[in-house]
């Protein structure tokens, strides 16, 4: 992700590279119009169809905080934090 001030300039969902950086939590507050063009009852994707137009439009903002990451998406993190 890149950014100026708080406006996204760039949203990439994952990488296959490691490196040090920002985490998208995931965490959205978004108005229903940006779903207009959206097929109702069809699957889609906010990172590949939503957020790059938000991006282009410079729609898409985000909130910084500056707090440790937790990856809940592998169990043995999950176990050291639980046993802290």
């Amino acid at each position: 992700m890149r950014f100026e001030g708080t406006k996204i300039t760039l949203f990439e969902e994952k990488s296959s590279s490691v490196q040090e950086g920002f985490v998208n939590s995931g965490l959205y507050h978004l108005s229903p119009e940006i779903f207009d063009g959206e097929e109702v009852g069809s699957p889609f994707s906010l990172e590949e169809s939503i957020f790059p137009r938000l991006v282009a439009s410079r729609a898409l903002s985000l909130v910084k905080l500056d707090d440790r990451f937790i990856d809940i998406g592998v169990p043995v993190i999950i176990y050291n934090f639980v046993t802290l």
